[in-house]
C-alpha cells in the first residue's frame, strides 16, 4: 500500500514522470499495479518464515481471546 501511495505522490508532483506515464500507459493504473505487485513480492521474500507451528499459533490466539474475555467480564 505504501508503494502505491508513494507512486501516486510522485505521479502528482513530478510533472515529467506524470507526462511519461500518461504517454506510455495512458494513465497510472497499470504502472502502479505493477510497482505494488513487485513491492509485495520483495517484502514477502524478505519476511522471515514463522517459527511457530499452526497448532502453536492457534493456541496463542485462543489464549489471548480467553484473556480478553476474562478482562471484559470484570
Amino acid at each position: 500500500m505504501a508503494s502505491g501511495i508513494a507512486f501516486g505522490v510522485v505521479y502528482l508532483v513530478y510533472q515529467p514522470f506524470n507526462a511519461w506515464i500518461t504517454e506510455v500507459f495512458k494513465g497510472p493504473a497499470l504502472p502502479v499495479t505493477i510497482v505494488t505487485f513487485i513491492f509485495c513480492i520483495v517484502v514477502s521474500l524478505l519476511t522471515p518464515p514463522s517459527t511457530h507451528t499452526e497448532e502453536e499459533r492457534v493456541a496463542l490466539v485462543m489464549a489471548e481471546r480467553n484473556q480478553e474475555k476474562t478482562a471484559s467480564v470484570r
